[in-house]
């Protein structure tokens, strides 16, 4: 958790949720599994790190503190100039992911979280989040366990993907429970093949229910990406392309000089 993030989509994380059941990538190999083994307490194991990385865990009282943040300051917006300046854009769970099937499937609409009771007046995680200032992004692997409902209109939603296979499986469930969210995109890093993601970009979207949004933002890159995994950057000018031919915001995570649009940013 932290006001500053490293991440150059974001200006800050806060983790509601920690750990994940487990996905395509190689635990080892997991970006938010990496994380959590490189802050671990000393005399605490890799193995143990890991067994409790695969049981994840709620911490909802973190959200008071990210609640309290301001805008994002001239620091920031000095060394972020692609970022919107007005609005904080905070990642949610950047270490697990906030939809993994063991956790309750209610924990973000649920009044009686015990963690937010030092509050006058009961409200959710969500009515919370709601009536903040700020833009909160979620990504997941497994958008099935979305609850389904009209989002706040100052969260964004993204499912993260590595090849046409995990697109192909995460979009759908992404468009039939995102209603009403700001935006709703794809994380394609790391990739590990070219991925063609027009059909899910052009308001004809054939997959999506009647009524829901389509795709308007696509983030791409190879991050630290994963050994044995083969990368080229003409997927990423691929996708970009398709964005461009479709309207949609892109935004280039590995070069810093590429194109980098935000959803509620300039474009």
């Amino acid at each position: 958790m932290g006001k500053n993030s490293q991440i150059p989509q974001y200006h800050s994380t806060v983790e509601l949720t920690e750990g994940c059941s487990g996905c395509e990538i190689p635990i080892r190999e997991c970006w938010a599994c990496r994380h959590c083994l490189r802050w671990r307490r000393k005399g605490v194991s890799e193995v143990e790190v890991i067994a409790k990385f695969r049981r994840p865990e709620l911490h909802l009282e973190r959200l008071a503190e990210a609640l309290r943040w301001g805008p994002p300051t001239a620091k920031e917006q000095a060394e972020k100039p692609w970022m919107p300046k007005d609005r904080r854009y905070i990642f949610v769970s950047s270490r697990g992911d906030a939809f993994d099937r063991q956790l309750p499937h209610s924990w973000l609409t649920n009044i009686a979280t015990p963690a937010l009771q030092e509050e006058s007046v009961q409200r959710s995680v969500l009515a919370r989040i709601e009536s903040s200032p700020h833009v909160y992004i979620f990504c997941t692997k497994q958008p099935e366990n979305m609850p389904d409902i009209v989002w706040p209109s100052n969260v964004i939603l993204l499912v993260s993907v590595t090849d046409q296979k995990t697109a192909n499986w995460c979009i759908p469930a992404l468009l039939l429970h995102g209603r009403g969210a700001m935006a709703l995109g794809v994380s394609a890093e790391p990739m590990r093949e070219k991925i063609d993601l027009r059909e899910y970009l052009s308001n004809e979207c054939s997959r999506s229910k009647p009524g829901s949004q389509k795709l308007g933002w696509v983030i791409a890159g190879q991050g630290r990406g994963v050994k044995g995994w083969p990368y080229s950057q003409e997927w990423a000018a691929k996708l970009q392309d398709q964005c461009a031919i479709n309207g949609n915001l892109f935004f280039d995570k590995d070069n810093e000089r590429g194109l980098r649009q935000i959803p509620g940013g300039e474009k």
